[in-house]
């Protein structure tokens, strides 16, 4: 995998390393972490401002923080200063999506409506992520407050695999730096698929946990009801990492539970339960017939991969129309919801029409249309949609779908779109509240990646990351 992302990419090969492997590296001394971040720059001055993965770099800091690391693993490696251990992500560049609040360096959300806001306190996930020991080597560049269109002033962060086309939105700044090789891993935020989409398009691990479990305090919101800030990788292993280090674990009170329903497990480690056998083994995928909207290359990748479930001695059952329908039932009440929480979040800012793009003024506009009686319909019916797709779980121990029936576009399909439905295979999981990842499936149509989406029980994500991490190693994708 990482010799095929040198050869794509380029640049050093450490930087398509794993971050088990990176961090070993630091502890034994074969490479330091300013030489990593170092060459992490160099890798972003490559590819920016081709790709417009990043709104903000804060390369002198990085260095900075680089110096600080390597002391920390030498000290450590040599028995000398305080005897602190590094962190899971001591050395590790990272980034934040630039709706992600960071003390003292602004926070845009892709709009010049914040374009000069500067936070005054970091956000829960940043903070742990911080105190794990990540470096933050910028922000990455993102539809314009998530909504669905980047903003003239920033602009389409380009896809790696074909800068003529789109990474995804809205987390897609995450996407594309992490898979050139310019960061290890990303902060992202999914509303309808907004980590899932760019994953798919790009080639990478992008996994939407269960609803609540992740913080949002600090991250700006598009729809509380369905907002959901995850990781996006390019190895499930490295996904397993960066949950943990997100949600601050062996540090009391970082966890919460969600009012969907379930609760996570005390202080259980994400990388922990990568060593144990997932012990899925009931998986419900969707036949050829149901497929009708999925692009040629797309339908044939996801059907080897679901394939080769029985290789991991996995039962499959097929989904019925009755059960897609279900499935496809979900778009309609998350546009309500999604609709009506972002025109409220938005109100202060009546008064500035342009300085937003003309699409995301015209969806929030759609917004303050959506009547009081039709939002708490739906808030409603999204109650009872999650109860049933969670009886769902109770046949299966996973579904895989799609992600998304196309690869990239050339440019972000509008919100609503008929005709390219990004939200077709994801959707519905935000509004259920449980876990999705996206990871490669293989290559689709125009020889750009594809991607498949697994979906769990709430509070699986740590069981889902292990099967994905023993699908991947079958070799698809």
């Amino acid at each position: 995998m990482s010799g095929t992302a040198v050869d794509r990419f380029g640049g050093n090969p450490q930087l398509f390393s794993t971050i088990a492997e990176l961090t070993a590296d630091y502890r034994s001394g074969v490479v330091s972490p300013l030489e990593v971040v170092e060459a992490a720059l160099c890798q972003l001055e490559g590819w920016e401002p081709q790709l417009n993965a990043f709104i903000t770099v804060f390369a002198d800091e990085a260095l900075a923080q680089a110096r600080c690391a390597e002391q920390l693993y030498t000290d450590h490696r040599n028995g000398r200063g305080s005897g602190q251990a590094p962190g899971m992500l001591t050395g590790v560049p990272i980034g934040l999506k630039d709706l992600v609040d960071t003390a003292g360096k602004r926070t845009t959300s892709g709009s010049l409506i914040r374009k000069d806001f500067v936070p005054d306190k970091d956000a829960e996930v940043w903070t742990n992520l911080r105190d794990a020991g990540a470096i933050l080597l910028g922000k990455t560049n993102l539809l314009e407050f998530a909504y669905g269109v980047p903003h003239p002033a920033y602009g389409q962060t380009n896809n790696p695999y074909d800068t003529t086309r789109t990474s995804g939105g809205s987390s897609g700044g995450s996407a594309a730096a992490t898979s050139v090789g310019i960061i290890f891993g990303a902060v992202g935020s999914d509303t309808g698929g907004s980590i899932r989409i760019p994953a798919s398009y790009c080639g990478v691990v992008g996994l939407k946990p269960t609803w609540g479990w992740v913080s949002e305090a600090g991250v700006f919101p598009l729809s509380p009801s369905l907002d959901h800030v995850g990781p996006l990788t390019r190895t499930p292993q490295d996904a397993a990492v960066m949950m943990d280090a997100m949600l601050g674990v062996n540090r009391p009170g970082s966890k919460r539970s969600s009012s969907l329903g379930g609760s996570p497990v005390g202080d259980s480690s994400f990388v922990g339960a990568m060593q144990v056998p997932s012990g899925f083994q009931r998986a419900a995928v969707l036949p050829e017939s149901l497929l009708r909207y999925t692009h040629p290359g797309v339908k044939r990748a996801y059907l080897a991969a679901t394939s080769s479930l029985e290789a991991l001695g996995v039962q499959v059952t097929e989904l019925t129309a009755t059960d897609l329908a279900l499935l496809e039932s979900a778009e309609p009440t998350l546009m309500t919801i999604l609709l009506a929480e972002a025109a409220n979040l938005h109100q202060a800012w009546q008064n500035r029409k342009n300085d937003y793009a003309p699409l995301t003024w015209s969806q929030l506009e759609a917004g303050r249309r959506v009547l009081a009686v039709d939002y708490l319909d739906a808030l409603e019916r999204q109650r009872r949609f999650a109860s049933e797709l969670s009886a769902w779980f109770e046949r299966f121990d996973l579904i895989a779908l799609p992600t998304v029936d196309f690869v990239a576009p050339q440019e972000d399909p509008s919100i609503g779109d008929e005709t390219m439905d990004e939200m077709r295979f994801t959707g519905a999981f935000n509004l259920s509240g449980h876990p999705a990842v996206s990871v490669p499936s293989g290559e689709g149509d125009d020889g750009l990646p594809a991607g498949i989406e697994f979906v769990g029980a709430r509070f699986s994500d740590a069981k889902l990351l292990r099967f994905v991490s023993e699908f991947t190693a079958l070799g698809p994708g």
